[in-house]
């Protein structure tokens, strides 16, 4: 009994002896693999932009200087005067109005423009007229147009033998020189349509109006119109080049 124990025993032994060393020789399980960092994208390198061609900009052409031109103008009558004072007719007002330019025109839409005077504006008791003149502008001779020249023709017209334009302006008291481009007129009495009566008065050189007289303005009148005025017959005008400081441009009606 003791003997077949005792090999039962050893046999267990052997067993679990083996079991052991199974156990010892087993593989270990295979460790996680690594976690792999994620490898960093470098930047794609910026092609360089395309340089646009430049634009070459056209050359801008000179304007072609003006040639002398003539004008032939015929009227319906012929001319009597061309001393814009000594006259109301109105084919003489059309060769004036091309030689000579007033203080203000009327417009093709009925309303009072600037001319020579660039603004005006009347006292509240309607009795005075204030008017800002241009200071580009120059008479064909060369003589400056200022508040001097308003003068000189706003007193011409009320005083040179045979004047026309007394009984269009007979309210006017005086013409006063404020400053070289600012004159004022001052009435007798309210007038509503002055603006209209003085739009035809047409502002004369005092310097050249003196030295030749009424009689000599009238055979070679100079004023700062587009034309000037040439020798010979009083139908003929020789161009007068418009210029910054000379002719005006504006469109005006009769």
């Amino acid at each position: 009994m003791s003997k077949l124990l005792s090999r039962h025993l050893f046999f267990i032994m052997i067993v679990l002896a083996l079991v052991l060393a199974g156990c010892a020789t087993q593989a270990p399980a295979p460790a996680a693999p690594a976690a792999e960092e994620p490898v960093a994208e470098e930047p794609a390198a910026e092609e360089p932009a395309a340089e646009e061609p430049a634009t070459e900009e056209p050359a801008v052409e000179e304007p072609a200087a003006e040639e002398p031109f003539e004008v032939v103008m015929g009227v319906a009558a012929n001319i009597a005067t061309l001393h814009p004072n000594l006259t109301s007719l109105t084919t003489d007002w059309l060769v004036l109005e091309q030689i000579m330019d007033p203080l203000i025109v009327l417009g093709p839409d009925g309303t009072f423009q600037p001319w020579l005077a660039t603004d005006w504006e009347i006292s509240e008791d309607g009795l005075t007229w204030t008017f800002k003149l241009r200071e580009d502008a120059t008479f064909h001779n060369g003589e400056p147009f200022n508040a001097e020249s308003v003068k000189f023709t706003f007193d011409n017209a009320m005083n040179v033998e045979g004047s026309r334009q007394t009984n269009v302006i007979n309210e006017l008291e005086a013409a006063n020189v404020v400053d070289e481009y600012t004159i004022e007129l001052v009435t007798n009495r309210t007038n509503p349509i002055w603006l209209s009566q003085i739009a035809h008065l047409f502002m004369m050189p005092p310097a050249y109006s003196e030295e030749v007289g009424s009689d000599g303005f009238n055979e070679a009148p100079i004023g700062t119109g587009a034309f000037k005025f040439a020798s010979g017959p009083r139908t003929t005008m020789s161009p007068w080049r418009r210029t910054p400081t000379g002719g005006m441009a504006s469109p005006r009606s009769t």
